[in-house]
């Protein structure tokens, strides 16, 4: 069981790690509201031989492939080594001043957030170059559902530092 200030630790790192969630949902808006505003304007003019459908294509793909291996990378970073271990722990804070597990889950959260992210950027670069509102909408869409399930979870957060301090007693 975590002890009072492992928890105070634990609390500040989740407070954190909804302020990035929350941040980069935000981003989205942003998208939204640029596509918005931009929808009359064509940003760039793509001559008629650019292969615009080839573009589309691979970066729909490039959006689906980036939040499915999210979950995947995700999981790796977080279960440990390959060989079942978790990294010894050998004092209670990391260099950072962050409880270890905090550390750990911050950076597989982070990055499966940042992947999802790259699926509503794609939306936005692909609107640049077509002016599809289409374009922009699904792949805002297909972001935001996957930033919705890759969120912070304060159970999974507190199953890994319950997992990291059995590892340092030795259990």
């Amino acid at each position: 069981m975590l002890d009072a200030d492992e928890m105070k630790m634990i609390e500040k790192g989740w407070l954190g790690l909804n302020v990035v969630w929350m941040a980069m949902l935000g981003s989205l808006v942003i998208y939204l509201g640029l596509g918005l505003y931009l929808k009359d304007h064509a940003l760039f003019s793509v001559g008629k031989e650019f292969p615009l459908n080839i573009l589309r294509k691979a970066l729909y793909a490039a959006s689906i492939i980036a939040v499915v291996l999210a979950k995947y990378i995700r999981k790796y970073m977080l279960e440990g080594r390959r060989d079942g271990s978790i990294k010894k722990t050998d004092q209670p804070l990391t260099a950072s001043n962050q409880y270890p597990a905090v550390v750990t889950y911050a950076k597989a959260v982070i990055l499966s957030l940042i992947m999802s992210e790259s699926a509503g950027l794609f939306g936005l670069i692909l609107f640049a170059l077509s002016n599809v509102l289409t374009d922009l909408y699904t792949l805002l869409a297909i972001s935001a559902a996957a930033l919705l399930y890759y969120r912070p979870h304060k159970e999974e957060l507190l199953n890994l530092a319950n997992a990291f301090k059995k590892q340092a007693a030795g259990v």
